[in-house]
């Protein structure tokens, strides 16, 4: 189960003035058509009150979760890593920041900095593509398979005796999206190349959702996107992270920009690729409320009302046509959401996929659904021992969800890693390096995610600190603690956290803007 993130058009429009001064903000007002706009983000009531309970609540329950996981992501590296690769970490860590540091407070032309980012994001993974041919396995040679059946118009791998597709009809959707680039292109390097395509798009789409805050900050926050190693090492994967992530981001573009219908329907179109858009609707409804409480304003429901709206009806057309036609007769819903809970929560293990082969029973067409609630509640209470090993299950999946930076598993499955992939270099070595630059990447974003999140709850003379307020960091705030939070409960792996990450960039932003002089 995948959860895409949400933001609300809490940064605005972009500002004429912003280059001269950062303390000309763009307020948190504009909501699909009804714009409200105060002059420095201030309250009707004249400047930013500490009343303001419900956000300082939220930001320090962020900074609780990203500092405490941090700790975990140390103590994991230290573990990890040998003395010389965390020196070499260390490096590049200094490295990243003072790229950032340059990016955000040197003078150049944005315009083709912001090219230059983009060549480089798909660049980069396109020489990845080249040189590691990554070899389909587990579901995503189950995937590819049912997609090439769809090129013979063969669809009995969707029909209920198949078993796995009437347990993830949500996988169908992205079975007729590959099906339909190797009808374009006949080959799956097309659909590695249509993921770094996607991914220079969502980096195109960082860089516009960041901007109303500043356009450095945000060229600085697409570049550590660009070089991220590991969305690089998952572009040879045939996934569909990349292509759900890009229409989440359209989505979240398009609400920025008072177009909530068409946010709606981007949003659909990702929860198509790979389903969650439902958590994406109710963190959009949970922060309309806020700001009816905080504005005393009924109308700031209003965007919810119209993306819910739109997205509902869409799915439900999309979803009649598959079962209509025959294709998938069950739907392209998960029919047993069930699994995920039962793995997620087997206290005896530590709440991954690789023990779950004992729970595939509850996959059984024969099972009623309330029978499979039941089932997973034995499961869970039977595991459950007491609250001191809970607590040590629990960090452990924090640990494997988030504390891991080694991401070149899936991209080297079916591959000898001893063999040479380039210059001399095996595919192990090379990887290697990428996880060394891994370290520096990923700390400065948890870094400057701390740094942003403290930014809610920090106080200059006298009064709360702003500087993340004109920007979408608080809404991604909110939706990063609901990542995190039901990742506490349902299955976990490493590569789950791909969109969260991204997310946490537009945190990481407002933690930036801090260090711009």
């Amino acid at each position: 189960m995948q959860f895409i993130l949400i933001f609300t058009p809490e940064a605005g429009i972009i500002n004429d003035v912003e280059k001269k001064s950062d303390e000309n903000r763009i307020t948190g007002n504009q909501h699909c058509g009804n714009a409200e706009k105060k002059p420095g983000g201030l309250t009707e009531n004249g400047g930013r009150e500490s009343r303001d309970v419900i956000k300082k609540l939220v930001a320090w329950l962020g900074i609780i979760i990203i500092s405490g996981t941090m700790l975990l992501m140390v103590k994991t590296t230290v573990t990890d890593y040998s003395v010389s690769s965390l020196l070499l970490g260390l490096i590049a860590l200094a490295a990243v920041l003072a790229i950032c540091y340059a990016i955000i407070n040197c003078n150049y032309n944005e315009s083709i900095m912001l090219a230059v980012i983009l060549f480089i994001a798909f660049g980069l993974r396109l020489i990845f593509i080249t040189l590691v041919k990554t070899v389909p396995e587990t579901d995503f040679s189950r995937l590819l398979s049912a997609a090439k059946y769809i090129l013979k118009k063969d669809y009995s791998q969707f029909q209920p005796e198949s078993g796995y597709f009437w347990a993830y009809g949500y996988q169908i959707p992205f079975c007729f999206y590959e099906a339909g680039i190797l009808k374009l292109f006949g080959t799956i390097d097309a659909i590695k190349i249509f993921n770094a395509l996607f991914i220079t798009g969502t980096c195109l789409l960082m860089y516009m959702i960041i901007k109303p805050m500043n356009s450095k900050v945000a060229l600085a926050a697409a570049f550590l996107y660009a070089v991220y190693p590991e969305s690089i090492m998952l572009s040879s994967v045939l996934t569909n992270q990349h292509v759900a992530l890009f229409f989440m981001f359209l989505g979240i573009y398009f609400y920025l920009n008072s177009k909530c219908i068409l946010s709606g329907i981007s949003l659909i179109l990702s929860n198509l690729m790979r389903q969650g858009a439902i958590i994406v609707l109710i963190a959009i409804v949970c922060h309309c409320l806020y700001l009816w409480i905080r504005e005393k304003n009924a109308r700031k429901m209003l965007p919810c009302i119209k993306i819910i709206l739109s997205y509902f009806i869409l799915k439900k057309i999309i979803a009649f046509a598959f079962v209509k036609s025959g294709i998938a007769p069950y739907g392209i819903d998960a029919n047993v959401p069930q699994w995920k809970f039962a793995v997620g929560l087997d206290f005896s293990g530590y709440g991954g996929y690789l023990q779950a082969e004992e729970h595939e029973y509850i996959l059984s067409p024969a099972y009623t659904s309330s029978e499979r609630w039941a089932e997973t509640w034995k499961i869970i209470s039977s595991s459950y021992k007491s609250i001191g090993d809970s607590i040590k299950f629990f960090a452990s999946k924090i640990v494997t969800m988030w504390c891991r930076t080694k991401g070149e598993g899936l991209a080297l499955d079916g591959l000898n890693g001893n063999d040479t992939m380039i210059s001399g270099l095996s595919y192990f070595r090379v990887t290697d390096i990428l996880n060394i630059i891994n370290l520096g990447v990923y700390f400065t974003i948890w870094g400057g995610a701390l740094a942003g999140a403290i930014g809610f709850v920090q106080k200059k003379n006298g009064i709360n600190d702003t500087s993340a307020d004109d920007t979408p960091a608080f809404p991604a705030l909110i939706t990063f603690i609901g990542f995190f939070l039901i990742y506490l409960i349902i299955e976990v792996m490493e590569r789950y956290r791909f969109e969260a990450i991204a997310v946490m960039l537009i945190i990481t932003a407002a933690g930036l803007k801090k260090y711009k002089k």
